[in-house]
């Protein structure tokens, strides 16, 4: 397989992937005899994500395929070289090795630190093209098995089953201070998730993080204790917000030592209201003295 970037004009390049292909030895077509093997080339835009790439036999085909790369291949076109056979067993064979190159392309990049992020971008979801439109269904089913997302905190790649999402309880990490559960429970980068890829991370079955994963990241005594109070500020309001039960909060060693028990008439917010002015009342008088 040959890869590397084409320059197309300023403002467009492209990661091109290539990989010549044995021909079947009961693959017979009659328009293709004596030929023993086939090329086939898909390149990827680097700048900014395109759905309307192109389909070549050599030369353009269509103009728009709905997919976010360009495919180039041997296909049998018709007589006027507008439309490819949809009905020949060449052409489905060549549809078929595309499928295949883009499961290799993708094994490939996510192993380029310039596109580990990246790859998410080109998983086709939709096309209206009838030919094409099988290829899709092939590609996501393949890509489940395959360790293509990267994670937190080390960017480890994993199969998407064992990705998770989050978007407010994310805001509360520190990549230098990890929490033992989140080792076991990746969450997708940082870099990944600002992409609002949603309707693919759906698709490979990524999921969002476990509410137990949560719990068991605050009773995590180990990691609570590299946090200042006012971290510990912000995660009452996160907990508040989700509407995490007093019991479970007793279970979690967040509450500093002089706020061991809620109050019986506390709510959580009553709980940081009341820590919040108290901090405030304690710098007011140390500014008064000072």
């Amino acid at each position: 397989m040959k890869y590397g970037e084409k320059e197309i004009d300023e403002s467009d390049s492209y990661l091109l992937y290539s990989k010549t292909y044995k021909i079947p030895s009961d693959l017979e077509e009659t328009e293709r005899k004596g030929i023993n093997d086939s090329t086939i080339s898909l390149a990827f835009p680097v700048n900014k994500r395109i759905n309307q790439c192109a389909l070549y036999a050599y030369l353009p085909v269509w103009d728009n395929t709905g997919l976010p790369f360009i495919i180039n291949a041997d296909f049998l076109l018709t007589s006027s070289r507008t439309d490819v056979y949809e009905e020949k067993e060449w052409n489905f064979w060549l549809r078929d090795q595309i499928v295949d190159l883009f499961i290799s392309a993708l094994d490939d990049m996510v192993k380029n630190p310039a596109y580990i992020y990246r790859v998410l971008n080109y998983i086709p979801l939709h096309t209206d093209n009838k030919f094409l439109s099988p290829m899709i269904d092939c590609i996501l089913s393949k890509l489940k098995d395959k360790y293509i997302i990267a994670t937190e905190p080390d960017n480890k790649l994993v199969q998407p089953k064992d990705a998770h999402k989050s978007f407010k309880f994310r805001n509360l990490l520190d990549r230098k201070i990890y929490p033992e559960a989140l080792i076991n429970n990746r969450l997708i980068r940082q870099e990944i998730q600002e992409q609002s890829l949603s309707k693919v991370w759906d698709k490979l079955g990524i999921k969002s993080l476990d509410r137990d994963v949560k719990i068991a990241c605050f009773k995590d005594k180990k990691w609570i204790g590299k946090h200042n109070f006012e971290w510990i500020l912000e995660s009452y309001a996160y907990l508040k917000e989700e509407k995490f039960e007093k019991e479970i909060l007793r279970e979690c060693p967040i509450v500093p030592v002089s706020y061991t028990h809620l109050r019986a008439h506390e709510t959580v917010l009553d709980l940081v209201c009341r820590l919040l002015l108290e901090k405030k009342n304690t710098t007011t008088v140390q500014n008064t003295h000072s």
